[in-house]
């Protein structure tokens, strides 16, 4: 095929979804690979709606999908803003029993925090991570800092 002349579907759409990728993981570094996933498809545009009709479809859990469209035109700022908006500057006083993720876009100040019940913590930050106080990994438990 000659791209000189035509570039365009999946093989165009491909470098802008990683571009996106890129910056979302750049504000958010800690997201896993399938969060990344879920805030660009959840933050697109849909596109030309009096030509394609989107409906909540089986298998595309991240809003109304399109058999042609997909979930629409990716939107590089709504999904940096959705990735930082996920993050904080302190995590304090809890109780960790479930595998969570905690991410602080500049620094993250930690204190008074037990991970419990074979869970996993992940701590991440553009900055740095601090631990204060009282802080408890339980036998089982996992602590991840990035």
């Amino acid at each position: 095929m000659d791209y000189t002349v035509w570039f365009d579907g999946t093989s165009a759409a491909c470098p802008h979804v990683a571009g996106v990728a890129a910056l979302v993981l750049s504000v958010n570094p800690v997201l896993t690979g399938q969060e990344v996933r879920n805030i660009i498809e959840s933050t697109t545009r849909k596109v030309r709606t009096d030509l394609y009709t989107y409906s909540t479809t089986s298998g595309h859990p991240n809003g109304t999908w399109n058999n042609e469209m997909g979930y629409g035109l990716v939107d590089a700022y709504a999904a940096v803003q959705a990735a930082v908006s996920s993050c904080v500057d302190s995590f304090t006083n809890q109780t960790v029993s479930t595998n969570t993720t905690v991410v602080g876009c500049d620094d993250l100040t930690v204190q008074n925090v037990t991970v419990t019940n074979n869970a996993q913590l992940k701590l991440g930050a553009l900055g740095e991570v601090t631990i204060n106080g009282l802080f408890e990994v339980q036998s089982g438990s996992v602590l991840e800092i990035k």
